[in-house]
C-alpha cells in the first residue's frame, strides 16, 4: 500500500505543475503581446501556431484542475488520495517513516532525531483536511465556474450555445485561478513532505518558485523571438 499512496501523491504533483506551467506560460505570452506591438507582429508572422499553442496551454490549465479534483471513479484524484489515506494511516507512522528513510542518513541517531519530530496523523485527520480544501474550493468558485468549463467545454466539447459559453469563461476569474493553482501546489507539496519528512501538510504556504521560473523562460523565449525575423505567413491571433 505505500507504493500505491507514493504512486498517487506523485501523480497529483505532475498535476500540479502541469497546471502551474500551462497557466503562467499563457499568461506571460498573452501580457507580452499585449504590451508589446512589435512582439505581436512578431508572433503573428506565424499566428496559427501560436494561436494552437495557446489553445493548447489553456486546455492543460482546465484539465489539470479537473483531473487534480476530478470525482471520477478510475481517476487518480486528490479525494482518492484522501480516501487511501485515512484507510491507511499506520503508513505515516513513525515506525513507516523511519522505515522510507533508514537509507538517507549516515547514522541511526541521524535517523532518530528525523523521525522524532515527525508529524503523525490520527484517523480522521484527513477528512478533516479534504473539509478545508472543499471549503476553499467553494470560495474560489472552483465547481461552478472552472469545472464546469473543464466539463463543458474543454474535456466534453459539449453542444452549447456561443453566449452561454462565454458566459462561462466571463465568470473565471484570474486570481481565483491562481487561488486553485497555489492550493493544488499545497497539497501536493504538503504531501510529499509528510511522505518524506513527516512534516505538517500546510495550506497556508504563499508562494511557490515554479510559476516564477515558467514566466521567467516564457519571457526569455519570447525575447529572443522577438530579435528573428519572421515571415507573414500565418493567420492573427
Amino acid at each position: 500500500m505505500q507504493d500505491v499512496i507514493r504512486a498517487e501523491i506523485d501523480v497529483l504533483r505532475k498535476e500540479a505543475d502541469a497546471g502551474v506551467q500551462a497557466y503562467y506560460a499563457s499568461k506571460t505570452i498573452h501580457d507580452m503581446i499585449r504590451d508589446d506591438d512589435a512582439l505581436h507582429s512578431q508572433l503573428n508572422t506565424n499566428g496559427y501556431f501560436w494561436a494552437t499553442a495557446l489553445y493548447g496551454l489553456q486546455c492543460v490549465f482546465f484539465l489539470s484542475l479537473r483531473k487534480f479534483f476530478d470525482l471520477g471513479g478510475r481517476s487518480h484524484r486528490f479525494d482518492k488520495l484522501i480516501a487511501l489515506c485515512e484507510e491507511h494511516v499506520t503508513v505515516f507512522s513513525r515506525e513507516s517513516l523511519a522505515r522510507r528513510r533508514e537509507k538517507d542518513f549516515k547514522t541511526c541517531d541521524e535517523l532518530k532525531s528525523c523521525v522524532a519530530k515527525a508529524f503523525v496523523p490520527e484517523r480522521g485527520y484527513f477528512q478533516q483536511f479534504q473539509a478545508q480544501v472543499s471549503a476553499e474550493l467553494d470560495r474560489l468558485k472552483y465547481r461552478d465556474v472552472y469545472r464546469a468549463v473543464g466539463d463543458k467545454i474543454i474535456a466534453h466539447n459539449e453542444i452549447v450555445r456561443h453566449p452561454k459559453i462565454d458566459n462561462l469563461f466571463a465568470d473565471t476569474d484570474m486570481k481565483d485561478a491562481e487561488a486553485i493553482l497555489l492550493l493544488m501546489q499545497r497539497i501536493a507539496t504538503g504531501f510529499w513532505s509528510l511522505w518524506t519528512n513527516g512534516y505538517t501538510p500546510d495550506l497556508s504556504a504563499t508562494r511557490f518558485p515554479l510559476s516564477e521560473l515558467v514566466a521567467g523562460d516564457a519571457r526569455n523565449a519570447l525575447s529572443a523571438r522577438k530579435q528573428m525575423e519572421g515571415r507573414n505567413i500565418g493567420g492573427p491571433l
